[in-house]
């Protein structure tokens, strides 16, 4: 892992991996938590570096908004409008857009969804995507974790076989990529097989202690494991993001804003 400090306190962090289903570099771009935190022209700041790194594609496992936080959806809009004018732009929920959609007595949320679809966002909720960047074959998977997978202090353990339910075996040539909220279950996620597996949801434990280690999760569990950085397990790779955003407690040690780049090889 590399590290570059950019504006307002925005770390970029840079991976470099290998894989033989790889044909011509890609260059990964992942925001995780955006939670609507940066304003207007923090954002422009932000999409103009993102675009001097010339993304192949970018990926947002979850928490965009903020659950009850109309501004957050607003300027996630205006994120997104940006981030498509650039590269191809993959979303998966995170549990705020969970939280909002099953509190959208007004529509407001269905209308964020509709509006990021028509800037161009592909929102991935437990469904699958095949494309192909730059002369390689992707499969994209987005994973919507149920309720009771975030539930504080003690969340469901993830049943045997619940990946394999939603999508079946990551089989074929294809680059497989999972974006996938919360790393609580990173055990899981690697041992399902994808190539590489994205997430977010920890905000670098909020006191960061080095590439892997952070204070507490949202659970309120200390020291959790797969708290932020790259993992791995025989073929699989795992990238956790500490998070480009905060929202009640907007509180970071140690544990600038994170831009993950993940720039995958061929072997």
């Amino acid at each position: 892992m590399k590290k570059e400090y950019n504006h307002k306190r925005i770390a970029l962090e840079t991976y470099c991996f290998s894989s033989e289903k790889i044909t011509k570099r890609l260059r990964i771009h992942v925001i995780s938590d955006f939670h609507g935190a940066l304003d207007r022209a923090e954002i422009s700041a932000l999409t103009a570096h993102i675009e001097k790194r010339r993304p192949d594609v970018i990926l947002i496992p979850g928490d965009c908004v903020t659950r009850r936080s109309r501004k957050s959806m607003t300027r996630s809009l205006i994120l997104f409008k940006k981030l498509c004018g650039l590269a191809p732009v993959y979303y998966s929920p995170g549990n705020h857009e969970t939280y909002m959609e099953q509190n959208d007595a007004e529509g407001n949320f269905h209308k964020f969804q509709k509006k990021a679809e028509k800037c161009g966002v592909k929102i991935l909720k437990n469904r699958t995507e095949k494309a192909v960047i730059c002369g390689n074959a992707l499969t994209l998977y987005g994973l919507e974790l149920e309720k009771k997978f975030y539930t504080k202090p003690f969340s469901a353990s993830m049943p045997a076989g619940y990946l394999e339910s939603l999508f079946g075996e990551p089989e074929g040539e294809a680059y497989h990529i999972l974006l996938a909220h919360s790393p609580k279950y990173g055990r899981e996620y690697l041992k399902w097989g994808a190539d590489l597996t994205v997430c977010g949801h920890y905000h670098g434990g909020v006191i960061r202690f080095g590439r892997h280690w952070g204070l507490v999760s949202p659970q309120f569990h200390p020291f959790p494991k797969f708290c932020c950085g790259d993992f791995r397990k025989g073929a699989s790779q795992m990238v956790v993001s500490a998070g480009l955003g905060e929202h009640s407690m907007p509180l970071r040690i140690c544990n600038p804003r994170v831009l993950v780049e993940i720039n995958v090889m061929p072997a």
